[in-house]
């Protein structure tokens, strides 16, 4: 679920990272031809729209990238932990111990 979320993260800051380039570009020729027109003032404010966009995608896609990772960790320690409990219960040294094993 969380590789599902993370691929649309980053699929939504590649769209909007395109989209932030296909406008500078765009209002950069303007600037350049001396055009500046009502268009280009409109083209500097979906510009600033673009990259507040991919700012909050790019800082939502590194949360979802840390959450993911922590769970992991937690994940691996459980695993860690779970393989710990096993092995002291199946010692040899353990007399009379009810001892129940987990089928993999």
């Amino acid at each position: 679920m969380i590789n599902n979320l993370q691929r649309k993260i980053t699929c939504q800051a590649a769209q909007l990272a395109a989209q932030l380039e296909k406008q500078t570009r765009c209002l950069l020729e303007k600037m350049k031809n001396c055009r500046k027109t009502a268009y280009s003032q409109e083209s500097r404010s979906r510009l600033t729209k673009l990259q507040h966009k991919l700012a909050c995608a790019c800082a939502e896609f590194e949360a979802t990238r840390l959450a993911a990772r922590y769970a992991c960790e937690a994940a691996r320690g459980a695993c860690t932990n779970a393989k710990k409990k096993r092995s002291i219960l199946l010692h040899p040294l353990i007399e009379g111990a009810n001892v129940t094993t987990c089928e993999r």
